[in-house]
């Protein structure tokens, strides 16, 4: 592989993890990672921008907003307690503290039994 090829999976790997652990918001993130290729003579300037025209990647990052303004309101917990049982009920645990393969295994047995889904 040649070093442009080392480069761009080294920024693509800087950008998954920085939108994962949330360093810097997700547009500053992409916009870096295009910069970065640009600056390092990886893609053209017209090939750093032409991403931007295409409507695909604004609905992505339209929906990464909504998914952070959801997490940080809560506006969902309400829905999730009305919606669940009392023994699937969601309690709004700290994020460090959610039991995520217990939580998918409520989620399952309350749609098998109230709802006839057979969830994978």
């Amino acid at each position: 592989m040649t070093w442009q090829a080392y480069f761009t999976l080294a920024v693509t790997l800087l950008t998954l993890v920085s939108l994962s652990r949330d360093w810097v918001s997700p547009a500053h993130t992409i916009l870096g990672g295009g910069i970065a290729l640009l600056l390092a003579g990886v893609i053209t300037p017209e090939e750093t921008f032409a991403g931007f025209g295409n409507p695909a990647p604004v609905t992505v990052a339209a929906l990464y907003v909504l998914a952070r303004a959801t997490e940080k309101t809560g506006v969902i917990q309400p829905l999730m307690r009305g919606t669940l049982s009392a023994r699937a009920a969601c309690h709004a645990p700290s994020a460090g503290s959610v039991d995520r393969a217990a939580a998918a295994a409520r989620v399952r047995g309350h749609l098998r039994a109230h709802h006839g889904i057979r969830a994978a």
